[in-house]
């Protein structure tokens, strides 16, 4: 753990090489009066909170946000430490020179590290409180709120689309090890943890989900972006979407009711843990993803 904690520290030094630039995202919403846009200060400038609740997050608002800033909340995998989760998957760096507050908060279950992703849980209910705490301190468009995770973390982030869609706006998941027989890797925690049991979104949501090759996970469960594409009543017409890295599958469905759209993308050269090498193209992605889905008016 010394190790991986430490390689984090490096790539957190050296990541925002690797992070291209994005314009800011589109129509805002006004945020709370009198919020704050001054930067969070501390080491890497991140800053320690405790929402009302006691759930507790790690929170990086970049120098230069506007008075109606973007929010992401970062969701790590399971046994996954807040040190190494932002480290390593490129958020911190990439919010830099962006109107955009990236939050990572701390999961339940045991020693704060699991999510419990079942329907109406105690973590749905706690990250809905982050959201709000931050955004009666900082200067956040609620237009604008979106959760990214990976792995247990991912899994996690479709719950919140599930449950969750009037806080937030849009969401993507990497490598969400789905076991649609029910199986709980996550720990002695409440509830059924069959992923889409009891999904019922109130509205259509897009959803960004992002696949590795190189992870047994790929192999052995189903793709959660037809869940997506079928909640979504997305028609059949597909646009290829290719990048830099190699994929086996780079598909987006745009014509899915409310104006939604699902993005699917599996990396040739993509590991269960998302690598620094595919962080440039995942969250460009993403982000555009986010700033080009709000939540409806």
């Amino acid at each position: 753990m010394f190790t991986r904690v430490m390689l984090a520290l490096v790539a957190l030094l050296i990541g925002s090489a690797l992070i291209s630039p994005l314009a800011a995202p589109g129509p805002a919403q006004a945020a709370v009066p009198g919020c704050s846009t001054a930067p969070t200060e501390g080491i890497f400038g991140l800053t320690r909170q405790v929402a009302p609740s006691g759930r507790g997050y790690t929170l990086y608002v970049p120098p230069g946000v506007s008075d109606h800033a973007s929010l992401v909340l970062d969701l790590a995998g399971a046994a996954v430490p807040t040190l190494a989760e932002l480290a390593t998957d490129g958020w911190r760096q990439f919010a830099d020179g962006k109107d955009l507050i990236v939050a990572w908060p701390d999961a339940s279950g045991v020693g704060s590290l699991f999510w419990n992703y079942a329907e109406n849980s105690n973590d749905v209910a706690a990250l809905r409180d982050v959201v709000s705490d931050i955004s009666a301190k900082h200067c956040v468009d609620a237009r604008h709120v979106h959760a990214w995770g990976w792995s247990n973390g991912a899994m996690m982030a479709h719950r919140l689309a599930c449950d969750a869609g009037d806080v937030f706006a849009s969401v993507a998941a990497y490598e969400a090890p789905w076991f649609p027989t029910g199986v709980n890797l996550a720990g002695p925690m409440d509830g059924d943890f069959r992923l889409f049991t009891g999904c019922a979104p109130k509205r259509p949501i897009s959803v960004g989900v992002f696949e590795a090759a190189l992870d047994f996970n790929y192999w052995l469960n189903p793709s959660m972006h037809t869940e997506w594409v079928n909640r979504n009543h997305c028609g059949p017409n597909r646009i290829p979407d290719t990048g830099a890295q190699p994929t086996t599958e780079g598909t987006r469905w745009t014509d899915c009711d409310g104006g939604t759209e699902v993005l699917w993308r599996v990396y040739v050269l993509g590991i269960h843990q998302p690598p620094f090498w595919l962080a440039p193209d995942m969250l460009d992605r993403t982000w555009q993803l986010f700033r080009d889905n709000p939540l409806p008016a």
